[in-house]
């Protein structure tokens, strides 16, 4: 195990900003007091990195029209990938809803350059939660553009 950070007692979200984007990092966690007394590791847990990006040939741009496709593996658990394409930079943002339209998580929402783009998401809600299994819908938007699609998670 390697060190990484120290978060207060009273965090209940860490966010590594050293990770590659893709990579998937295992960690463990430990509390250790003002004594400096350190427990006994956590069981693991594994987290695969933020949004994938698929840079087109030499810059250019063959994308079109914005599109959203189906997410995959679906249903799914623990982790699944949404996958679109934006023909012209534009702010984009996908949300997550649940069935009954209340917002579960946004998963992104900033510029994009064109191109093909994959986002993951791990079945959790905007406080780190698992949600409960059932149908989800995530929602993207950008540039005028508008889709919805439906996905499932299952535990």
């Amino acid at each position: 195990m390697v060190y990484l950070d120290s978060i207060s007692s009273s965090d209940t979200i860490y966010t590594d900003t050293q990770t590659v984007p893709g990579n998937t990092y295992y960690y463990k966690l430990t509390a250790v007091d003002f004594s400096g007394n350190e427990s006994d590791p956590s069981n693991e847990v594994f987290a695969t990195s933020g949004i994938l990006t698929i840079v087109n040939d030499a810059g250019k741009n063959t994308i079109k029209n914005f599109d959203l496709k189906q997410n995959y593996p679906n249903p799914f658990n623990p982790i699944t990938t949404i996958e679109y394409n934006i023909p012209q930079r534009s702010s984009v943002s996908i949300t997550i809803y649940n069935i009954s339209g209340q917002e579960v998580r946004k998963l992104l929402n900033e510029f994009q350059e064109p191109g093909t783009y994959k986002v993951e998401w791990d079945g959790k809600d905007s406080n780190g939660r698992i949600v409960s299994s059932g149908v989800y819908f995530y929602q993207m938007m950008a540039g005028g553009f508008k889709g919805v699609k439906r996905s499932v998670f299952r535990k």
